[in-house]
């Protein structure tokens, strides 16, 4: 399966042939999984699969079901692959290494910095180079088994809570200000649905576009672990779809505006 998804890792050709067709009636997704480990802590990673756009979508908190819901319907529509961490329903994954319990955010683990910020701030300040072994290992083979370092472009999903977080907290003044380089916030739209980008390309069509978007400082980011620095460090295009947990039409149309996007900018 490895080598089966390593052709579908290999985009920028985003769309095939077929991609300016209707969607078909063909609903049904291909489904696969291989459980991992962190500790004593299984986690499934699933992988849907349709064919279609060559379009990865990757989920990595597990009670953010609207995105997950959003991109079945994006796939069943017009294809792609989409990957899920499945771990019990919760956002923070806990485990067990040698008698000692551990929790860390999922997307924050893929820098050695941002992952003991991460077990550090999730687990009351406990922690342990075993932990932050355990936890980089993860993500390692996570990469690895999905071929993520030779991606042309990962599409992350996730779902936020209202005002809690969102596209204001990146304009002048905001929380998170000095990580990106530009923001844009357009009036009178709902600021939790958003896009956070590492490349020029994708913010300007976006913006152009007309919806809330903000471009990554890949150079001067805070090392948070998070995916985006990852892809910012490594050159890997990213994209993610963010949106209010529920706000299951606004997450469809901005997976639709992205499509359109990369298809104009392949």
């Amino acid at each position: 399966m490895i080598k089966l998804f390593s052709i579908v890792f290999i985009l920028f050709g985003f769309l095939n042939a077929q991609s300016s067709m209707p969607a078909v009636a063909d609903t049904v997704l291909n489904k696969d999984s291989q459980t991992f480990y962190v500790g004593n802590k299984a986690v499934e990673v699933v992988v849907y699969q349709k064919t279609g756009d060559n379009i990865v979508y990757f989920n990595m908190h597990d009670n953010e079901n609207t995105s997950v819901q959003s991109g079945l319907e994006i796939l069943k529509r017009f294809g792609g692959t989409l990957i899920e961490f499945k771990h019990g329903g919760d956002r923070n994954l806990t485990f067990t290494v040698e008698g000692s319990t551990f929790t860390f955010d999922p997307n924050r683990m893929f820098t050695d910095v941002g992952a003991e910020k991460s077990i550090k701030a999730q687990s009351n300040n406990r922690f342990s180079p075993l932990a932050l072994e355990t936890v980089r290992n993860f993500a390692k083979e996570v990469i690895a088994y999905l071929n993520l370092d030779s991606a042309q472009v990962v599409v992350a999903l996730h779902n936020n809570t209202d005002e809690n977080y969102n596209i204001r907290d990146y304009l002048r003044g905001g929380s998170y200000q000095d990580d990106v380089l530009e923001t844009q916030f357009v009036r009178g739209s709902d600021a939790d649905d958003f896009y956070y980008v590492t490349e020029q390309r994708f913010y300007d069509a976006l913006a152009a576009a007309q919806k809330n978007v903000t471009l990554q400082n890949n150079a001067n980011t805070t090392d948070d672990g998070s995916f985006s620095v990852y892809c910012g460090l490594n050159n890997i295009p990213y994209i993610n779809v963010e949106a209010e947990h529920g706000h299951y039409s606004s997450q469809i149309v901005l997976m639709e505006v992205l499509r359109e996007v990369l298809m104009a900018t392949n």
